[in-house]
């Protein structure tokens, strides 16, 4: 049950931060130098969560891990919302402290 919980955080973390992560490289510069935090934070938890998820887990949790993170990057358009970033931060905290 610790291994699913761990897989979940770390894909939620990855699959929620995916759209502000990608905005560094899809979006007109205008729009990112608008608002540089959110992008930001969700590069480092992004990159965290795939740092960890390759550390922490075999080579098949790993794909797991990616293959459910994709679903939930493309639930909904998080790209001008808050709530997305921090509920990937609270999740990569959440495995941080778990682990």
């Amino acid at each position: 049950m610790q291994v699913f919980l761990n897989c979940f955080l770390l894909a939620c973390a990855a699959g929620l931060s995916f759209r502000q992560f990608m905005l560094l490289y899809t979006a007109a510069p205008a729009r990112v130098d608008a608002s540089p935090l959110m992008p930001t934070i969700a590069t480092a938890v992004f990159l965290g969560a795939l740092g960890l998820a390759l550390a922490d887990t075999e080579l098949a949790a790993f794909s797991l891990i990616l293959a459910a993170a994709v679903p939930i990057a493309f639930l909904g358009n998080p790209t001008r919302s808050v709530l997305p970033v921090l509920c990937a931060a609270a999740c990569l905290l959440a495995y941080v402290g778990a682990r």
